[in-house]
């Protein structure tokens, strides 16, 4: 009954701040149109420099009698989850009854009303025989006081792991930002094959748009998002670090997947922090990449 009076009254969606990086922004839209939508209800978005109006008018009527709009974060789409950090919060107006609605539309919610949106795309010319790899870097080792600051669950992959996907193409272009504290590009940077990418959102973006191989670095959002917008991919890489709850790599359609586990490593739910003993574990040779 509260749901129904809710719905009732409600009628307009509002996503009035942005919550994170770029690829967490898309996610919150990519919700809020898929939340609207299943209700029959108008979504409108905050303006967002890298987008064109995103808002989506499914019931003009409830538009013009109804000015009342509920604002929402619309991030984390399944509060059961486990492992997510806040498991109290609640980011939709209305319960969420069919998980799966969002799992499989995610795609072609990106495709279709994203993609078409993204005010900055340009077409670059990467060769099937190349592998773009996003590495997530900045926020992940932070520091303040000169100590890392905790990142809770957010587990990165290791650098066997990168080396394994170089070695099997014959060029790696590597798309991280600035400053380069992620461990792993250090030793990256002066490998032969490998080219560093670091320029401004948008240009970072169309490189993983345009690759016809990409691959992820654990849990981020960022390359998801350009993975389930790309018109151009092929082969998807990632490891069975992720999280459900989040855009995640199984939600990209159309291509072939590609993922990995590792053994003794450490497992999705972990704390990171990124600590000196993290560090040298997530730098081991030991380390050993299974494919799925």
């Amino acid at each position: 009954m509260k749901n129904r009076i809710k719905k009732l009254l409600i009628s307009n969606y509002t996503l009035s701040n942005f919550y994170g990086g770029f690829g967490n922004n898309l996610q919150q839209i990519a919700l809020g149109i898929m939340h609207s939508n299943l209700n029959g209800y108008n979504f409108y978005s905050k303006e967002h420099e890298l987008l064109d109006n995103i808002s989506q008018i499914n019931n003009k009527l409830s538009n013009f009698f109804n000015k009342y709009r509920f604002d929402s974060r619309f991030f984390y789409f399944d509060n059961t989850s486990k492992n997510l950090p806040t498991p109290d919060i609640t980011d939709f107006p209305l319960d969420i009854k069919d998980r799966d609605y969002y799992l499989d539309n995610f795609y072609y919610i990106f495709q279709h009303k994203i993609f078409p949106k993204l005010n900055f795309l340009k077409n670059i010319d990467i060769d099937d025989k190349t592998i773009v790899i996003h590495i997530r870097s900045g926020d992940i080792f932070a520091k303040k006081d000169g100590e890392i600051i905790s990142n809770v669950v957010y587990i990165q992959n290791p650098l066997n792991y990168y080396l394994n996907l170089i070695e099997r193409y014959e060029k790696t272009i590597i798309v991280s930002s600035q400053p380069f504290n992620n461990p792993v590009i250090s030793l990256l940077m002066d490998h032969p094959k490998v080219e560093i990418q670091s320029n401004s959102i948008e240009e970072d973006f169309n490189i993983l748009l345009n690759a016809k191989n990409l691959a992820t670095s654990g849990v981020g959002t960022f390359a998801i998002a350009a993975a389930l917008s790309s018109k151009k991919l092929i082969n998807l890489h990632y490891s069975n670090l992720f999280f459900d709850h989040h855009l995640n790599p199984t939600m990209v359609k159309n291509v072939n997947h590609h993922m990995y586990r590792f053994k003794e490593y450490f497992n999705i739910g972990d704390i990171w922090d990124g600590d000196v003993n993290q560090v040298e574990k997530m730098l081991s040779p030991k380390i050993e990449v299974i494919d799925i």
